[in-house]
């Protein structure tokens, strides 16, 4: 190849935007004649050279964009250390396909249990996945929702985070004030109602039922579920009567398959094994109850079951 050749190349990898092709395209070219390589496979390699470098480059960008608080891996995590957890499970969970389906997914368990650590590492293969990500701690969205209120530019924030793949938040909300839980749940369920996904960390379930598609629930080192929360509550056969009534509490407490009864705000509220032999019970001893209401376990109580069963 001649000088005008080789400058005329250069300056159409250019055009391209072929940095590795051009970087690469002599020295391979040297290598394939020592190894008496064809025009083919020349061409495969020095294309497979860009498009590996290429794929580094976006995920360096995406992992860059998702401001995580390390580059926590799961080859990093210590399943040994928990050996109870199914390294399978948690692995399917970083294939990332409720990303995809634009599911909310909630880690949940005590402190300590290595969720912040699990959605870390599935924020990072989110982004290998070549999906938008932005981690946020809640008190750094919070801090981020307010300073774009005071300076007004709050909607295109919230356009913004709308239009990231995966959101993870880690931490609850519960201490915050009322007006930065409002901003918080408004920007959750802003990208929830938008079909985008959202990864939350918590130890608490407080409006968390409405937000999530699927919940994991993890403890001693183990998932102890990993479904939606209607499934998950379905697996418990608890339901809460709440009613007014003029029986004493200590007598509603004696009825068939109670399991505890207290009173709030001039109501009785009863938990169950059986709300139909309960309330027939009831009805008998108090006809004139009123207000009636029966619900099943809330989620936060069906998980609390299921960690109860799950150390006895």
């Amino acid at each position: 190849m001649n000088a005008a050749q080789d400058l005329a190349l250069k300056s159409h990898l250019k055009a391209l935007k072929l940095p590795t092709v051009l970087r690469e395209y002599a020295r391979t070219a040297a290598d394939a004649a020592k190894e008496a390589m064809g025009y083919e496979a020349y061409l495969e390699r020095l294309l497979a050279a860009e498009i590996g470098d290429r794929e580094a480059r976006s995920f360096a960008r995406l992992l860059k964009l998702a401001r995580l608080p390390a580059k926590k891996t799961l080859a990093e995590f210590d399943f040994k250390a928990l050996p109870d957890l199914e390294p399978l499970t948690v692995h399917r969970l970083a294939e990332c396909e409720f990303v995809l389906k634009a599911e909310n997914v909630l880690l949940v368990g005590s402190a300590g249990t290595g969720k912040t650590h699990l959605a870390t590492a599935i924020a990072v293969e989110a982004c290998r996945r070549k999906h938008s990500v932005r981690f946020f701690t809640v008190s750094q969205l919070v801090e981020t929702l307010l300073e774009a209120r005071s300076e007004r530019s709050l909607g295109r924030l919230r356009a913004a985070l709308k239009k990231v793949d995966l959101l993870v938040l880690d931490e609850p909300t519960v201490a915050l004030d009322a007006d930065s839980r409002r901003l918080t749940w408004a920007a959750i369920r802003a990208r929830a109602d938008a079909g985008a996904a959202v990864l939350l960390t918590t130890h608490l379930l407080e409006e968390a039922e409405a937000l999530a598609d699927r919940v994991v629930l993890l403890a001693g080192g183990r998932i102890v579920a990993d479904a939606a929360p209607r499934t998950i509550k379905a697996r418990i056969a608890e339901q809460r009567i709440s009613c007014r009534s003029d029986l004493a509490l200590d007598q509603v407490a004696q009825l068939p398959a109670v399991i505890a009864a207290t009173s709030s705000e001039g109501r009785c509220i009863v938990r169950t094994a059986h709300a139909e032999r309960t309330l027939a019970a009831w009805l008998a001893r108090d006809p004139n109850l009123e207000d009636l209401e029966i619900a099943r376990a809330s989620l936060e109580e069906a998980l609390a079951q299921l960690l109860q069963k799950e150390a006895a």
